[in-house]
C-alpha cells in the first residue's frame, strides 16, 4: 500500500505491463473488478487504486461541482496528480516494471486524471485511456506539457449521450493539443456516462497494440525522444 493511495495489486507475469485503474465519483478501488477481466488482458498486472478522499459511500479524487457546468477543485486535481506520480513510480519499483509498459485507464474522475498524468509524465507511459473524462487544466500549456507528452499513446472514448461531460464540450480541448505534437484518438459510443461492450472491445485492441508496439520498439534497441513544440 502507497503512502498517499490504497490500492490492490496483482502483479503482471515477467515481462508483461501493467494497467492502473483509476475509478470515478463515488466509487472505490473495488469498482472496476468485474469490468477489466472483459478486456481479456491475460498476463497483465492489475492496479486499482482508490481515491484519497471520503464521498458517500465511496471516495472522490478531488471536489466538484457537478453543475452544469463541471466546476472542480484545481488544488485537489494537483493534490491527487502528484500522488499518482509517487504511485507509478513505486509500482514501477514493487513489480519490476518500467513506465514504458505501464498503461493507465480511468473513468470521469479517474479519466480527467488520467490525462493530467499521461499529458505531464515525464516518461512515456504505455498507453493511456480516458473513458468520459475531460480536460481540467490548459492555461500552462505547452510549458506545463510533459517532455513525454507528444509520445503519449492517448485513447477517449465519450457516451454520445453522456449528460455530465458531453462530448461537444470535452473534445475541442483535446483537439487543440494537436498544435502541441499530442494526438489524441477520440471515439463516440452509443452510451451515456459509461462504457459499452463497443468501448471495451476498442480499449482492448488499444491496449493490446501498444503493448506489441512497446515489444517491437524495445526489441530494435529503440529510444523515446519526444519533445513538446512550445508556442
Amino acid at each position: 500500500m502507497s503512502a498517499d493511495l490504497v490500492y490492490d495489486l496483482e502483479p503482471p507475469a515477467p515481462g508483461r505491463p501493467l494497467l492502473v485503474v483509476l475509478h470515478g465519483l463515488g466509487d472505490d478501488r473495488r469498482g472496476w473488478r468485474s469490468v477489466v477481466p472483459m478486456l481479456g488482458l491475460a498476463g497483465w498486472g492489475v492496479c486499482y487504486a482508490q481515491a484519497p478522499d471520503p464521498y458517500g459511500d465511496g471516495w472522490s479524487w478531488f471536489d466538484i461541482d457537478l453543475g452544469p457546468p463541471l466546476v472542480v477543485d484545481a488544488a485537489g486535481v494537483a493534490r491527487s496528480h502528484r500522488c499518482l506520480v509517487r504511485l507509478l513510480a513505486e509500482l514501477a519499483e514493487r513489480t519490476a516494471t518500467p513506465p514504458s509498459r505501464i498503461a493507465l485507464l480511468g473513468f470521469s474522475q479517474g479519466g480527467l486524471l488520467t490525462l493530467e498524468v499521461a499529458l505531464r509524465h515525464a516518461e512515456p507511459l504505455l498507453a493511456a485511456v480516458c473513458i468520459c473524462g475531460w480536460l481540467h487544466r490548459t492555461a500552462d500549456w505547452p510549458a506545463a506539457l510533459g517532455r513525454a507528452a507528444a509520445a503519449q499513446r492517448l485513447l477517449c472514448l465519450f457516451g454520445r449521450y453522456d449528460p455530465l461531460v458531453p462530448p461537444a464540450l470535452a473534445r475541442p480541448p483535446l483537439s487543440a493539443l494537436a498544435r502541441y505534437g499530442v494526438r489524441i484518438v477520440c471515439e463516440e459510443h452509443e452510451t451515456a456516462h459509461g462504457v459499452n461492450d463497443a468501448g471495451l472491445a476498442s480499449i482492448r485492441r488499444w491496449l493490446l497494440d501498444a503493448e506489441r508496439a512497446e515489444h517491437e520498439h524495445s526489441t530494435r534497441g529503440g529510444t523515446h525522444e519526444p519533445t513538446v513544440q512550445q508556442g
